[in-house]
Protein backbone atom coordinates (compact mmCIF):
# COMPACT_ATOMS: atom_id res chain seq x y z
CA UNK A 1 0.00 0.00 0.00
CA UNK A 2 1.43 3.69 -1.10
CA UNK A 3 1.83 5.97 2.05
CA UNK A 4 2.25 8.87 -0.38
CA UNK A 5 -0.01 10.12 -2.66
CA UNK A 6 0.46 12.10 -6.25
CA UNK A 7 0.82 15.09 -5.91
CA UNK A 8 2.65 15.47 -2.46
CA UNK A 9 6.05 16.82 -1.93
CA UNK A 10 8.95 14.52 -0.72
CA UNK A 11 12.29 15.07 -0.36
CA UNK A 12 15.10 12.60 -0.59
CA UNK A 13 16.34 10.66 2.54
CA UNK A 14 19.82 10.38 1.17
CA UNK A 15 20.32 14.21 0.25
CA UNK A 16 22.87 16.28 3.06
CA UNK A 17 19.55 18.80 4.07
CA UNK A 18 21.99 22.17 2.49
CA UNK A 19 21.21 20.89 -0.73
CA UNK A 20 17.90 18.79 -0.79
CA UNK A 21 15.12 18.90 -3.69
CA UNK A 22 11.65 18.99 -3.46
CA UNK A 23 9.79 16.31 -5.73
CA UNK A 24 6.44 16.00 -6.36
CA UNK A 25 4.83 12.28 -6.50
CA UNK A 26 3.25 12.19 -10.32
CA UNK A 27 2.43 8.57 -9.91
CA UNK A 28 2.20 5.59 -8.09
CA UNK A 29 4.07 2.38 -9.70
CA UNK A 30 3.94 -1.25 -8.93
CA UNK A 31 5.02 -2.43 -5.93
CA UNK A 32 9.00 -4.41 -5.95
CA UNK A 33 8.90 -7.96 -5.16
CA UNK A 34 9.33 -7.61 -1.67
CA UNK A 35 6.59 -5.76 -1.65
CA UNK A 36 8.19 -2.36 -1.16
CA UNK A 37 6.15 0.76 -3.63
CA UNK A 38 7.69 2.53 -5.90
CA UNK A 39 7.42 6.17 -7.14
CA UNK A 40 7.80 8.08 -9.97
CA UNK A 41 9.22 11.67 -9.05
CA UNK A 42 9.66 15.27 -10.64
CA UNK A 43 12.10 17.50 -9.78
CA UNK A 44 10.41 20.78 -8.65
CA UNK A 45 13.65 23.18 -9.48
CA UNK A 46 14.73 21.24 -12.99
CA UNK A 47 12.05 18.92 -13.61
CA UNK A 48 13.81 15.90 -13.84
CA UNK A 49 12.35 12.71 -12.89
CA UNK A 50 13.40 9.85 -11.19
CA UNK A 51 11.96 6.16 -9.89
CA UNK A 52 12.23 5.64 -6.23
CA UNK A 53 11.43 3.43 -3.22
CA UNK A 54 9.20 4.47 -0.49
CA UNK A 55 11.80 3.77 2.04
CA UNK A 56 14.32 6.29 0.03
CA UNK A 57 11.80 9.67 0.31
CA UNK A 58 10.26 11.08 3.18
CA UNK A 59 7.61 14.12 2.95
CA UNK A 60 8.87 17.79 2.33
CA UNK A 61 8.18 20.23 5.04
CA UNK A 62 6.52 20.04 8.49
CA UNK A 63 4.67 16.94 7.57
CA UNK A 64 7.27 14.22 8.24
CA UNK A 65 6.31 11.09 7.20
CA UNK A 66 7.28 8.52 10.56
CA UNK A 67 9.93 6.31 10.49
Amino acid sequence: MHVFKVGQSVVLRLEPLVRQDNYEVIRCLPEWPDGEPMYRLRSTTNRSERIVRESEIRSAGHDHRPG
